[in-house]
């Protein structure tokens, strides 16, 4: 069995049992037995990768802030590249900001990253410092590249940092709302034949 592999089934059966219980405690619930048996593993696998639960989590937790599970590099590069060939800076911006959209708000562990920022936990909190800070980067890099290709500049007291520091709280306000909608939907018991 490729060790790389069986890794990477531990941190997969994680993610997926962090998200059937992403309210409240969202990582308190998780157990060695629990992963094991979810990945198809032995007891003695996890331990192979890791020294304790504490360890993993940390993974675990690292895995689920990877900006390639949100943003794949060849979407990225097919984004960066229609925005350079935009012919019109509202069209290329509605494109930009659905595209994102899409991922943002359909991610399956959406919810659990959400849950994060309710913990008292100083290590989430530095990984959702880091992770807001890479999305804002992205986010900067973008917009000085559409304002480049239409020579346009912002107007004080705008500046690119603060209308990305703006757009990702709008866009975590969105998602959580999201996210609720369709936590509440799903809950929402359905009528037989409905």
């Amino acid at each position: 069995r490729d060790p790389e592999a069986a890794r990477a089934q531990l941190l997969a059966a994680g993610l997926d049992l962090a998200a059937e219980r992403s309210l409240g405690e969202t990582l308190g619930h998780l157990r060695i037995n629990d992963l094991a048996r979810a990945a198809g593993l032995t007891s003695g696998a996890f331990y192979h990768y890791w020294d304790s639960q504490e360890d993993y989590r940390d993974d675990l937790v690292d895995a689920l802030f990877a900006a390639e599970r949100y943003l794949e590099p060849a979407g990225i590069a097919g984004q960066d590249l229609a925005i350079a060939g935009a012919d019109d800076l509202d069209l290329a911006v509605r494109d930009t900001t659905s595209w994102y959209w899409s991922i943002a708000t359909g991610h399956p562990h959406n919810r659990v990253q959400f849950a994060f920022y309710t913990l008292d936990d100083p290590y989430i909190a530095s990984r959702l410092s880091t992770w807001n800070a890479e999305l804002r980067q992205t986010w900067h890099t973008a917009t000085e590249t559409l304002l480049d290709r239409f020579g346009r500049h912002w107007r004080a007291p705008l500046s690119t940092d603060l209308v990305v520091l703006g757009m990702s709280a709008l866009l975590d306000g969105l998602g959580v709302t999201e996210a609720t909608r369709r936590a509440v939907h799903e809950a929402k018991p359905q009528a037989i034949g409905a």
